[in-house]
């Protein structure tokens, strides 16, 4: 391995040498009280330990994401069905995502929505656009049928932005986090464990019945990455820790790679001196 290394030539030798020592920044995670998490890696599988994985729906497609790839749905008809498992029966719990909307008027972009027999909106987390049923744009949660939100807030299209919102049944409050900060908090004294009921866990669409009732003005457009669910409240640094930029790989690579052409130019200049 020696010899052959010695043989190759120094632009080889220099991009094998950088390649090897960039490696991207891996995503970050937090285990404790995990109960699923979507990566988006060519699939909606689950990669903690309860293995809840997804089901894709009319044509979900993969992109770039914030790590790695992401799951990318049309506005339109995608959607994915999670496992109910993944939130019933949690009562203090964190959800968190990466998302990146895409422009199209005023809509609802409803990230995941939590259903039973009874009602529609047991859960759910949107980004609601300007002009949807209200002057600003809103980003809010339903709880228990009882709509949570806060308004005074304008996340630009086409960027990447961490999303989070608690709930903590001890304190009676829900809290709204963007990209690592405390932005909102409300009161709200419900305390019932979630009910979700076998297909009422949806990512993408917000169902206006049990596992249907669709409206095309309620369809996600743009991409999510890295949905985390926690059966637990998680704490400030550990949302801060979860919405940590990636240098982007990129700039990485490319920076890597011009240090290594630069060497070995230096090498084939030696080399004739």
């Amino acid at each position: 391995m020696k010899n052959a290394l010695l043989a190759a030539s120094p632009v080889s030798f220099c991009v094998l040498l950088c390649l090897s020592a960039c490696v991207v920044e891996a995503a970050p995670i937090i285990e404790d009280g995990l109960v699923a998490m979507y990566r988006f890696e060519d699939n909606a599988d689950d990669i903690g330990a309860n293995e809840y994985d997804g089901v894709e729906f009319n044509g979900i497609s993969y992109g770039v994401g914030v790590h790695g790839q992401a799951a990318v749905f049309d506005g339109v008809d995608d959607r994915i069905q999670l496992p109910h498992d993944a939130m019933n029966g949690l009562s203090d719990f964190t959800f968190s995502v990466w998302i990146n909307m895409e422009p199209r008027g005023a809509i609802s972009n409803p990230i995941i929505s939590a259903a039973n027999s009874s009602v529609d909106n047991e859960f759910m987390v949107y980004y609601n656009i300007e002009g949807y049923g209200d002057p600003e744009d809103t980003f809010g949660a339903s709880v228990g049928q009882h709509d949570l939100f806060w308004s005074d807030i304008s996340l630009a299209f086409d960027s990447w932005h961490h999303l989070t919102v608690t709930r903590d049944t001890t304190l009676e409050t829900v809290s709204f986090y963007i990209d690592g900060s405390l932005e909102y908090e409300q009161s709200w004294s419900l305390s019932d464990p979630l009910d979700v009921d076998l297909s009422g866990l949806w990512l993408g669409g917000d169902q206006d019945s049990l596992g249907g009732g669709w409206n095309s003005s309620q369809q996600f457009f743009g991409a999510m990455d890295e949905i985390a669910i926690h059966d637990r409240v998680l704490t400030g640094a550990e949302i801060e820790y979860l919405a940590a930029v990636p240098e982007p790989a990129t700039m990485v690579i490319f920076g890597c790679l011009g240090a290594g052409m630069a060497a070995a130019g230096k090498a084939r200049r030696r080399k004739r001196g």
